[in-house]
Formats: C-alpha cells, structure tokens, sequence
C-alpha cells in the first residue's frame, strides 16, 4: 500500500532523480514547482519498486494522481494508485499526462479511462522580449505588479544567484 508523506526540500535529490530521466515541458514536473505549490494543492509522494507517486487535491477534498514516474511495471503501479485512490473512497483520476503515458495506459488497461484535455490548466508562454519590456496594453497588469512590489518594498534588491546565495 502507497504511503503517501509531505515533500521537503531534502527531497530534491530523490525527486531529480526521477523528473531528468525524462524532458517534461511541464511546470508540474518542476521539483521547484511542486515544492512550492505543495501547501496549496497538498501535494505529497511515495516512492517504491522504481516509481515516484505524487499525489495532489483541488482543495476541496478531491485528490488527483501524476502518472507514475519511472521505469518498472507501469500497469501495476498504475493499479497501485487506483486501489489506494478507491481504498480511499476516491475516484481514480490521473492528470498531466504526457502522450507516451497515455499510450502506456490504453496498452495497461484498454478501454478503462477517458481522456480528455483542460484547456484553462495549460501552461502559458511569454516571449522573453516582451517579459523584458513589458510594452504594451495586454502587460499593463505586469507592469502595475512591479509598481506595487517597488511602492510596498523600499529595500528590495535583485542578486544573480550563484553558490554564494542559493539553497540548493
């Protein structure tokens, strides 16, 4: 049985080893991302027989599961999740799925999932350029947030990081 714990920064070592054996394009395959959405949607992990489990909730009690991330018996620790997800009066629903994982499941499990695409969970892209200048009436709300930060904090600065300043 999956048994789920909080993620702690000392997990980054064990999370890279898993997340830079594949190129994920997702901001949820980030350790840095995780770690700090991971109050927000109580994402928590387990990791056993090759697989890291991640585990997340919408906050209103329900909880969504990564495809399993690694190499092994991708149906059983597919079936893993589902058991622990029904165990826990949950229904079994996996999200960010990569192409690859979805052929992977229909080979599994034929015929036992919906798939389906959540348009307004996708990630967004800037053009550095534009992210530079911050031109234009679409940014003006960028640019109000920066004002705000300068307003409210007299005494910020900005560092490069580097070994001398970086908790990692």
């Amino acid at each position: 049985m999956l048994d789920f714990k909080e993620i702690k920064l000392t997990d980054r070592p064990l999370f890279q080893t898993y997340l830079t054996k594949k190129n994920y394009f997702m901001c949820e395959y980030c350790f840095t991302d995780i770690f700090i959405w991971r109050n927000h949607y109580n994402t928590v992990f387990d990791e056993r027989d090759g697989f890291l489990f991640i585990k997340s909730s919408d906050g209103n009690g329900k909880d969504y599961y990564y495809p399993p991330i690694g190499e092994g018996d991708f149906a059983k620790a597919v079936a893993e999740l589902k058991d622990y997800a029904e165990e826990h009066g949950q229904k079994f629903e996996l999200m960010l799925l990569l192409p690859e994982d979805k052929e992977k499941l229909e080979s599994a499990m034929p015929g036992y999932f919906d798939f389906f695409e959540d348009r307004d969970t996708g990630d967004y892209i800037y053009f550095a350029e534009k992210l530079m200048y911050l031109k234009g009436k679409k940014l003006h709300g960028k640019r109000n947030h920066i004002n705000k930060f300068m307003l409210t904090y007299d005494n910020w600065s900005y560092e490069p990081l580097d070994d001398a300043n970086s908790i990692f």
